[in-house]
Parts: C-alpha cells; sequence; structure tokens
C-alpha cells in the first residue's frame, strides 16, 4: 500500500498494519475477506429504554396523525385505529409484545398502508420494534 503525504510524496512509514475485520459482539453474518490478519471490530448497543420509549410513543403519534388526515383513504379507518390501539398496548420491553406489535403492524400495513405516509410511518414502527431492548 502505498500513502501519500499532501504533496504527493510516499510516506515512509505507512500506519497501516491490518486488513480485512475480525467481528465480535452481536454484529453476525459479516464476512471477513479471505487472508485477512490483525483486524478487529465489535459492535456496542447504545440506545437505551428511555430513547426506544419515546421514540415508540412519537412513532405511534404520528401513526395516528396520518391515519387522521388520511381518512377518506383508508379502506375501514375504525379497524385501523383498533388495530393501532392493539400496537399501543404492547409492552417493547416483553418478546410476546414485540411479536404482537409486529404482527398487528402487519394488519394495518396490509388495511391501511396505501395511504400517503402510513406506510412509511409503519416502516418506521417496525425498525423501532427491531432496536427495542428485551
Amino acid at each position: 500500500m502505498t500513502i501519500f503525504n499532501r504533496r504527493g510524496e510516499q510516506d515512509p512509514t505507512p500506519q497501516f498494519s491490518n486488513s480485512g475485520v475480525i467481528n465480535t459482539g452481536s454484529a453476525s453474518n459479516i464476512q471477513n475477506q479471505p487472508g485477512a490478519v490483525g483486524s478487529h471490530q465489535s459492535q456496542v448497543n447504545v440506545t437505551s429504554d428511555a430513547a426506544v420509549s419515546a421514540r415508540w410513543t412519537q412513532t405511534l403519534a404520528d401513526l395516528d396523525a396520518a391515519l387522521a388526515r388520511e381518512r377518506d383513504r383508508v379502506t375501514d379507518p375504525e379497524r385501523c385505529r383498533v388495530l393501532l390501539g392493539l400496537v399501543r398496548d404492547q409492552q417493547l420491553t416483553d418478546e410476546g409484545g414485540r411479536l404482537v406489535a409486529r404482527t398487528m403492524l402487519g394488519q394495518l400495513s396490509a388495511l391501511c398502508g396505501g395511504a400517503p405516509g402510513v406506510a412509511s410511518l409503519i416502516t418506521s414502527a417496525l425498525s423501532v420494534l427491531d432496536t427495542a431492548i428485551g
């Protein structure tokens, strides 16, 4: 590997001595390049329960507002509200609650996802579920 300084001259002491990545932690399913040596990677999740909870609450409030705004474009607005209520009732700290919320969001998407903005908010809610700390 050749490294050049600002003036285009070759740096006589390159600081890179590794190649590839060794994964540790919960990153999983990431491949290292063949023959890689001297490199490491770890993953630390810094999302707190409070941050996830706040994001969840805000996303569901935004989804509720979008469903109200797009009421005329939704096939069954009352059923969508019931599904959203069931999603709100779930605890993100419980694996079963996250599973029920994910299922209800899927049904909500099938019923109401055609309204502008609703599909992206459902996707955001699913993303929050994926980052929820159990």
